[in-house]
């Protein structure tokens, strides 16, 4: 019970301000098209993307760069589902998700991103879903379980707190318990991640032309000082 009701904390708190005063948003992930993006299957206790879903994801730090990203889902869960408080709560889910670049080579803050960069992976534990009626949401953090990030544009070395939140709505069916079992739905999503603190963004590599192009400067910085001191201290006396 304890943890059913940190899952229900942790959603209306994501509801109600996106964030909590110690947690900072770094990234959201939104789909482009009509219709779900996700889908529980209460066979397999399974939630996973729907379909090849194609969404944008905004990193803040390099000013809401609106990136066109595949997203995948893969989690699943041996838990019971409860009612409680008219919420629909099932939790431990354990797996993965991920959002991949898969536009043109651009460059946003000196940060170059090709096809197939990672944007945003998360690995995770205890995750849970949490729903009423059509809207609820599937999120984490690793003050309840575990919350892994990784992304070539971020770097989390830093972070102490990470937890996601993913939107869940237009659910169908609405959100059902029956005999301890979630039953299945699909639903949109938009994807909010978050951390404390705010993942550090990447400097990207200079390439071979900026290389060059750097060390002809240096050369040529250097060529200018030893001119500037001949002429200022004149010839080197000999014996």
């Amino acid at each position: 019970m304890k943890t059913y009701l940190a899952a229900v904390a942790l959603t209306l708190a994501t509801l109600s301000s996106g964030a909590s005063a110690t947690i900072t948003t770094f990234a959201q992930g939104n789909q482009t098209f009509a219709g779900y993006a996700v889908s529980y299957d209460s066979t397999t206790k399974t939630l996973s993307n729907y379909g090849t879903n194609l969404f944008t994801f905004d990193i803040y730090q390099d000013g809401h760069s609106s990136l066109e990203s595949t997203f995948s889902l893969s989690a699943t869960s041996a838990a019971t589902a409860v009612s409680a408080g008219g919420q629909k709560i099932m939790d431990g889910f354990t797996g993965s998700f991920s959002f991949t670049y898969n536009g043109p080579d651009t460059t946003l803050n000196g940060i170059t991103y090709h096809a197939g960069d990672n944007l945003l992976t998360g690995i995770f534990s205890n995750a849970a879903i949490v729903g009423n009626g059509s809207a609820g949401s599937f999120a984490a953090t690793n003050q309840d379980g575990t919350v892994e990030f990784s992304s070539a544009a971020l770097d989390f070395l830093p972070t102490a707190s990470r937890d996601f939140s993913f939107a869940l709505n237009a659910a169908f069916p609405s959100f059902a318990v029956i005999g301890g079992n979630l039953q299945s739905f699909s639903a949109s999503a938009t994807g909010t991640f978050a951390s404390d603190p705010a993942p550090i963004l990447n400097s990207s590599t200079p390439e071979a032309s900026t290389w060059a192009m750097l060390i002809m400067g240096f050369g040529a910085i250097g060529g200018t000082v030893r001119s500037s001191r001949r002429r200022r201290f004149g010839p080197t006396a000999t014996a």
